[in-house]
């Protein structure tokens, strides 16, 4: 599982990284056939406010069975 957490100290402009986002990544999953890669979110973090900054989480998920390099594909020069 990978995590992101987009923060900003604009509401606003922190739910729309994050909405924008998880939209490149669905696109990518969809047009890279990474069908094993399951978007979760965007939602507010459970402390959605630290420090006079907005918070939201994404993440991508791999099923176990399917595990292999594909989200790799999402971040191409990227290393584990």
């Amino acid at each position: 599982m990978v995590q992101f957490t987009i923060e900003s100290e604009d509401e606003h402009a922190a739910e729309r990284a994050a909405m924008r986002l998880i939209a490149w990544a669905r696109e990518a999953t969809e047009t890279q056939e990474l069908c094993a890669i399951e978007l979760l979110g965007p939602a507010p973090a459970t402390i959605y406010r630290v420090k006079n900054r907005y918070r939201w989480n994404l993440g991508l998920r791999q099923d176990s069975e399917h595990a292999g390099p594909q989200p790799k594909k999402l971040f191409p020069g990227t290393s584990t």
